[in-house]
């Protein structure tokens, strides 16, 4: 079944396309520091060399969906510790 994830949530709850769009939907990261979720979720956003925690949802967690990252279908990501400074590498998921 063909279809951009956004034409296909427009279909009714229960349908085939419907439940395709929540497939080939994106997810979403935020990446930041001092996360915590008191009154809602929130995290001090910062530059990638100075992370320290990478939330990861099926969509943006807070009112303010700017600093959200879409990763999107068939992408690979790859989340490294690297020594207390997480980064994330998205890279194409290519079958051929």
């Amino acid at each position: 079944m063909e279809g951009d994830w956004e034409d296909l949530k427009q279909y009714p709850r229960g349908t085939k396309e419907f439940s395709l769009s929540r497939l080939k939907g994106p997810v979403w990261s935020l990446k930041g520091q001092k996360f915590s979720n008191h009154n809602g979720y929130r995290m001090e956003t910062s530059s990638n060399g100075d992370i320290s925690s990478i939330i990861i949802a099926s969509e943006p967690l807070t009112e303010d969906s700017t600093a959200w990252s879409m990763i999107p279908f068939q992408t690979l990501c790859f989340f490294d510790h690297n020594d207390g400074k997480p980064k994330v590498e998205l890279k194409p998921f290519d079958i051929d």
